[in-house]
């Protein structure tokens, strides 16, 4: 016997002694035309598709430490983003640009002036210098990015930063 061109629908319903019952297949048990299943496929095309942010945070009454930022989460939607263990988020799978935000509060010491950077595996990509008694910085950027990099906030003139403390909130969102 071959096989011949055509499609037929199929009705799936089980002859019973007291008639037929509607037999329901399981998105599990579905195989699509590229080896995975039909709900692996969903889960993959709603993950992409998702909105999904991190929103980290870091308040300490001091700062007197350069580098980057130790930020905590505060809040997350989707599984695109984590925090490492020193405070940098980390891009997950299947994101290739975020929208990135980030608002600094603190002392400018005796010098003035505080300056902030947005960090992007290890490149300074963007920074903001105030000036006055207490400063507040806004960075924003769109950033191309890929699996495991990284994104962080960094001081360096601690002297400008060390006398009312810090505020921080570093918000990365997936844009693709």
């Amino acid at each position: 016997m071959s096989i011949i061109a055509g499609t037929e629908i199929v009705k799936p319903y089980v002859k019973k002694a007291a008639g037929y019952i509607k037999s329901l297949l399981s998105a599990q048990h579905v195989a699509m035309n590229n080896g995975m299943t039909l709900q692996s496929t969903v889960d993959e095309i709603n993950n992409n598709l998702s909105f999904s942010y991190i929103k980290s945070s870091y308040r300490t009454a001091l700062w007197k430490e350069s580098g980057t930022v130790p930020f905590v989460l505060s809040e997350k939607q989707g599984n695109c983003f984590s925090l490492d263990s020193s405070g940098q988020v980390i891009i997950g799978d299947n994101v290739s640009a975020v929208r990135v935000y980030a608002s600094v509060g603190c002392g400018s010491g005796t010098n003035n002036r505080a300056w902030a950077y947005l960090v992007h595996n290890n490149t300074e990509i963007d920074n903001g210098l105030e000036y006055g008694n207490y400063a507040i910085i806004k960075l924003t950027n769109i950033i191309s990015v890929k699996k495991n990099d990284k994104i962080s906030i960094t001081f360096y003139e601690t002297r400008g930063i060390c006398i009312d403390g810090l505020s921080c909130n570093l918000i990365v969102e997936k844009i693709y």
